[in-house]
């Protein structure tokens, strides 16, 4: 078993495949979408902090309840307050999904709020576990195991996971918050997002044409039998918490259920893509000639991918 496969042949016309992403990628991170500075406060400052010492002296444990404040030391560093240390509390509600308790050792995200001309901290508030470094650091052992195990073809599967990322939020978030229809937009996206994986991936070929057009005509089907049963069902699409937030705050033209709707044609792309991209290449499989019974051979190798 070969494992580095390192000497596949390179065709011009994914090389020219490869090129036009990568430039298309350049493009979209130059393009600003008006969003780039959202959220930032210049009374405000996020940044990487360790926490130094906890108090858990007024936390409460009830069976798997944890609640309560618990006092930490944090350590702010980077930015204008790099070194400084500072006392806060993060309170705790006895919800899972939100609370966050900390030991020494740890590094914590924080918003520093400051004061009007921006010289001191007047409050540190504890956001989260800062996981941006431990993220990034799978990303590139990800990237590095493509390209030793898949080479060239690894290098055009990282190129499309790049051009995925950018296009999502340079293109499909934005297009949201720009008041486009939802399901319009996902639809085209997700369409483009396939070829491009299908096409940089496999290759440009009669078996990356059937993939890609299997893969449409699941998509298509999954964004009308999301339309249809999402208002058979009345669902109003509020199904993430505090969904209500980016209403309030100056986006009350969203669509929910077309955004709702959205995400299962989101969701479906990335499995229709890897079914059909396989299914041609099962029957290619299929010893010729075919006989009489061709379309029964070639539809069983086919079906029997999604057991």
């Amino acid at each position: 078993m070969k494992l580095f496969n390192t000497r596949e042949a390179i065709k011009a016309q994914d090389v020219y495949l490869v090129i036009g992403s990568i430039l298309l990628s350049a493009l979209l991170l130059l393009i600003p979408t008006g969003f780039e500075n959202a959220g930032e406060n210049e009374n405000a400052y996020r940044t990487p902090a360790t926490i130094l010492e906890v108090d858990n002296s007024l936390v409460k444990v009830i069976g798997p309840v944890v609640e309560g404040v618990q006092q930490v030391v944090i350590k702010v560093r980077r930015g204008p307050f790099a070194g400084e240390e500072l006392e806060t509390s993060n309170i705790l509600i006895g919800k899972k999904e939100l609370d966050k308790l900390f030991v020494p050792g740890d590094t914590a995200l924080v918003v520093l709020d400051l004061t009007l001309d921006g010289s001191s901290v007047v409050h540190a508030n504890v956001i989260d576990h800062y996981r941006t470094g431990k993220s990034l650091l799978l990303v590139a052992v990800f990237f590095i195991c493509l390209l030793l195990v898949a080479g060239w073809i690894g290098f055009k599967a990282i190129i499309s996971f790049v051009f995925t990322g950018i296009i999502l939020l340079k293109l499909l978030l934005p297009s949201f918050l720009w008041g486009f229809n939802p399901i319009l937009v996902a639809f085209g996206v997700v369409t483009v997002l396939t070829a491009v994986i299908i096409f940089l991936v496999g290759g440009v070929s009669r078996k990356g044409l059937t993939a890609f057009t299997g893969a449409f005509a699941g998509i298509t089907a999954t964004v009308l039998l999301a339309v249809g049963c999402v208002k058979w069902f009345d669902l109003n699409g509020a199904n993430s918490p505090f969904l209500e937030s980016l209403l309030y705050a100056g986006f009350g033209h969203i669509d929910l259920p077309s955004i709702f709707i959205s995400q299962r044609s989101e969701s479906s792309g990335s499995i229709h893509a890897s079914i059909t991209e396989r299914v041609p290449g099962k029957q290619g499989e299929i010893p010729r000639p075919l006989g009489r019974k061709r379309r029964q051979r070639l539809l069983g190798p086919g079906l029997a991918l999604g057991y």
